[in-house]
């Protein structure tokens, strides 16, 4: 008896040693940092309904002609009652969301086209992170994440790390405009491992983008953990 205690001791320690080195290895390393938002909350995303993560991120990214500082790509028309630019996916790739939870999205936003570069950037950030790739890393987040990410970077040191994104959901929590930004939410959560052959884990957070009203692209300013 004494003996399997011990054993599944030492399996629930290796589960959790997993679950901490890929939240420290993934681009946040797994902390809430930079802009919060309070206004929704994501229902908590079934397993059945993950998606596989987008492959090939590096031809992904090198697909694209976005310009500088632009998250989301080019932009036709305009989302009723806010004046936000419906976004339209440029990487021939499909992907499957989970339907938004709340009613804070406006009437004719491009949700699916918004959420398909969303999963494509993710992945294109955890990809940067592990290559340490930080002027990739500025065009697309805002001054105080990116102290945040070269922080992360310096305490990891000079360990390699290769970040593979098992299976990912995203869900578009909120669209709205504040002051002299919009502001987007974006719900992810999946499956996550740091090294190749690693037991992947879950994760769950939100990423809080922001764009300026008066011309600019979609930044990353902040993430927020959910469990």
């Amino acid at each position: 008896m004494k003996k399997a205690l011990v054993a599944v001791f030492a399996v629930i320690l290796t589960l959790g040693i997993f679950a901490e080195e890929a939240e420290a290895a993934r681009f946040g390393g797994g902390r809430s940092f930079g802009m919060k938002r309070q206004a929704v909350t994501p229902k908590p995303a079934s397993p059945a309904q993950a998606a596989p993560a987008p492959t090939n991120p590096a031809s992904a990214a090198g697909a694209a002609t976005t310009p500088k500082r632009n998250w989301m790509g080019p932009i036709a028309g305009l989302a009723a009652g806010l004046g936000i630019a419906a976004l339209l996916s440029h990487f021939g790739t499909s992907s499957s969301s989970v339907p938004p939870a709340t009613q804070h999205i406006p009437d004719g936003f491009d949700t699916e086209g918004f959420l398909r570069v969303a999963k494509l950037n993710f992945i294109r950030m955890q990809a940067a992170n592990d290559a340490k790739n930080l002027e990739d890393i500025r065009e697309f987040v805002s001054p105080e994440v990116f102290a945040e990410i070269k922080m992360q970077m310096d305490e990891r040191g000079s360990a390699p790390q290769q970040t593979d994104v098992a299976t990912l959901n995203a869900e578009l929590l909120e669209v709205c405009t504040e002051s002299n930004r919009h502001v987007a939410s974006v719900h992810f959560s999946g499956m996550i491992s740091d090294a190749a052959g690693a037991a992947a884990v879950p994760f769950d957070e939100v990423w809080n983008l922001s764009k300026p009203i008066e011309g600019g692209g979609w930044v990353v300013a902040g993430i927020q953990q959910l469990n």
